[in-house]
């Protein structure tokens, strides 16, 4: 029996001293969410999609709750995870508005039919699987408003933005390696952008 492990990470980008130790708690309960499916003998795959969960429904990063908005002011997720048992691969992108997009890329995994859906596909997909839609509103938070409209007009990408793209790898008890990893993109993004979270 190996030991089981997951790492978690929090995002790219600077964050300001102050809001350090709020960014790494959000990383430990991610890690404890993952962390108690690989104690109970659970996946890999499991433990890195409930990780990255946690992180999506965490306003203080830049995935699902907390996405940045487009130039359009929409929110457009995209998300992906890697089994390495069997070496599977599911993925969407430029998603609109759902919950957690990390478990509509494990649906895509498990369904084994493509391994990447974008946009409107993506959210047909979704919805197929029992994924209801939620609203811009469900997910924007007032720094991700605020951003947006600092930047309204300016026609450029900003860089660097803090809290983005998160992530989970795990290694399970039998030996299997999954990762997962989630992202709202970056601030003033056109439409239709697709970041390299999801590519594979």
């Amino acid at each position: 029996m190996r030991t089981a492990s997951i790492i978690v990470h929090g995002g790219a980008g600077d964050l300001e001293e102050a809001a350090v130790p709020d960014h790494v708690a959000g990383c430990r309960a991610a890690a404890r969410a993952g962390g108690a499916i690989l104690a109970q003998g659970g996946s890999a795959l499991d433990a890195v999609v409930a990780a990255v969960r946690v992180l999506e429904d965490d306003p203080r990063f830049n995935a699902g709750r907390g996405a940045c908005l487009t130039r359009d002011g929409t929110i457009e997720l995209d998300a992906a995870v890697m089994s390495g048992e069997g070496l599977r691969a599911g993925a969407v992108a430029a998603l609109p508005p759902f919950k957690n997009p990390i478990d509509i890329a494990r649906a895509l995994l498990d369904r084994g039919e493509h391994v990447l859906l974008a946009a409107e596909g993506a959210a047909a997909f979704a919805r197929e699987c029992g994924f209801a839609p939620c609203s811009r509103e469900d997910l924007l938070t007032e720094q991700a408003l605020a951003r947006w409209k600092g930047m309204r007009g300016a026609r450029r990408v900003e860089a660097g933005s803090p809290g983005g793209t998160v992530g989970a790898v795990a290694c399970d008890a039998a030996g299997h390696v999954a990762a997962a990893t989630s992202t709202g993109g970056t601030a003033g993004k056109r439409s239709g952008r697709v970041g390299d979270t999801p590519v594979l």
